[in-house]
């Protein structure tokens, strides 16, 4: 997934991003890590807060797409 990416152009530190979703800076810190799975729920949360779709957030390689 590309949350630190899309995460890092938006400007959000860990912690504003979990507050923008209502989870905590450690659940972002896991995510980008690779050490947690993520429920379709939470891809939603991301995607809504970083301005991109869902599936932007799925693969590195290919990162944002035009809308």
């Amino acid at each position: 997934m590309c949350v630190r990416l899309e995460r890092t152009r938006c400007g959000y530190s860990q912690e504003e991003l979990g507050q923008k979703i209502g989870r905590d800076q450690a659940l972002i810190s896991e995510i980008e890590g690779a050490k947690r799975s993520v429920t379709l729920d939470v891809i939603g949360r991301l995607a809504d807060a970083l301005g991109v779709r869902p599936a932007d957030l799925l693969d590195e390689k290919f990162g944002r797409r035009s809308k």
